[in-house]
């Protein structure tokens, strides 16, 4: 059973039902590709583990930020601020990494 939705480019976001270790395995080896769909083994009746795990997942991915983002109309000097703000934060992020190990 399948349940999803298109979300951000993806092709499906969705829950799947797993009756055996053969279409588990076949889950966890599609979720390994970068763009491929993003999908959650529903293991018995345990559906409310399956959601929380997506959630994680999209959370993870970046699709609930980028969903929000949307929501708006961002102007492009907005867009550039924010994006200045990223890279300034991931270089920090990276020099505290160095830092560490050095």
């Amino acid at each position: 059973m399948l349940f999803g939705r298109e979300a951000l480019g993806r092709s499906l976001v969705g829950l799947t039902s797993v009756n055996s270790d053969n279409d588990r395995r076949k889950v966890l080896e599609s979720k390994s590709r970068e763009l491929g769909p993003l999908q959650v083994a529903v293991e018995g009746s345990n559906l409310n583990r399956a959601i929380n795990q997506l959630k994680r997942h999209m959370a993870r991915e970046g699709v609930m930020k980028e969903l929000k983002r949307r929501r708006h109309y961002e102007k492009p000097s907005i867009i550039r601020k924010r994006k200045q703000k990223e890279a300034a934060r991931r270089r920090r992020k990276e020099a505290r990494r160095r830092a560490r190990f050095v």
